[in-house]
């Protein structure tokens, strides 16, 4: 009976064990989780921002400057096919 009940008490110790890994495990996972989830947002907060100062500095340059950058970035026109397009040539569409 001593050595039943003495089993017995090893038994739960090891499954309380076992339980009390899986719960660290599990609660290291949420906090990764929390963790990657705050990067995102701070990700697109931070683009926001600088696509905002992009515009900002965009709109500020001469208006065939503009449209080539416009044209470049937004659109993804090399830089022959902006030159056609604007009927200027490739090198002025470098130097804009």
């Amino acid at each position: 009976m001593i050595k039943s009940t003495k089993s017995a008490i090893i038994h739960y110790y090891k499954e309380k064990v076992k339980h009390a890994q899986v719960s660290t495990t599990d609660l290291a996972i949420l906090e990764n989780a929390n963790h990657e989830n705050k990067l995102v947002e701070h990700n697109l907060v931070a683009t926001q921002f600088l696509e905002e100062d992009i515009e900002t500095v965009v709109a500020k340059l001469p208006q065939k400057c503009q449209k080539v950058y416009r044209l470049s970035r937004e659109n993804h026109l090399n830089t022959k096919e902006i030159a056609a397009q604007m009927k200027i040539s490739p090198k002025t569409v470098k130097n804009h």
